[in-house]
């Protein structure tokens, strides 16, 4: 028992930047590789794949449409979640943090939540609604990949630029907090609620599909990405120009 309580507390390497995360998402996982941790057959790369498939089945339930499969497609999505959580944390807890880790993560997250939300908007079209909603999904899903390409050219130029990566900080702020209580870690997070940061998406996916109100999702997803995709825009714009 003192095996499983210590690895949960080393598991606790980070502070997340997602409400879904700090409530949902780094707890759950923590408490999972507190019992798997140590068994060498499960590594990271391996949770990143099945993550990313688990994810793209609940996609593919989603675009099914009836009353059953929309459910188990939100379970599924919940599921992948927390395994993307799992990869970090585990390489975290094994030292064994890659760039190849770090790459696959990032372009399976990418592809899983065009799938997710594109499949958002077809679902809405079977609900009822107009044709024009599965392109305003779609359009989200390329907001969130534009907001991506962003980041890591900027990452890119200023690496060129400077010989350092400056302001870009990917991921969590990977800190020691195994001394911070799990439950004062969740309440801290619920500060996060109304940054909509991208894990969050995904619940807010599941929760527009779960109160029968898909269109309602994919027009949040719409605005919401759309407004962070020209504020980083600008954002990025600005420090680029400041290269000379």
């Amino acid at each position: 028992m003192n095996k499983i309580k210590n690895r949960y507390q080393a598991m606790k390497t980070r502070l997340a930047k997602d409400w879904w995360t700090a409530t949902f998402g780094d707890p759950i996982s923590w408490l999972i590789l507190s019992f798997i941790g140590d068994w060498k057959w499960i590594t990271p790369s391996r949770i990143t794949v099945l993550s990313f498939f688990i994810r793209i089945g609940g996609a593919i339930m989603i675009a099914l449409g009836n009353s059953i499969t929309v459910i188990w497609g939100v379970v599924l999505i919940q599921i992948g979640l927390v395994m993307d959580h799992m990869d970090g944390n585990l390489a975290r807890y094994r030292k064994t943090t890659s760039l190849t880790g770090g790459f696959m993560d990032r372009i399976f997250d990418g592809a899983s939540f065009f799938a997710i939300i594109s499949a958002l908007g077809w679902y809405s079209i079977k609900q009822g609604s107009s044709l024009y909603v599965l392109l305003i999904a779609c359009l989200s899903g390329a907001f969130y990949l534009l907001i991506c390409y962003i980041y890591w050219s900027y990452a890119y130029y200023e690496l060129k630029e400077k010989g350092e990566t400056v302001n870009i900080n990917p991921g969590a702020i990977e800190k020691n907090i195994k001394d911070i209580p799990t439950w004062k870690i969740i309440l801290n997070g619920q500060k996060l609620f109304f940054k909509f940061h991208h894990i969050d998406y995904y619940f807010w996916i599941s929760l527009s599909i779960l109160i029968q109100k898909p269109e309602w999702g994919v027009w949040l997803h719409f605005i919401g990405i759309g407004f962070n995709l020209q504020k980083r825009f600008r954002h990025r714009l600005r420090s680029i120009s400041s290269f000379g």
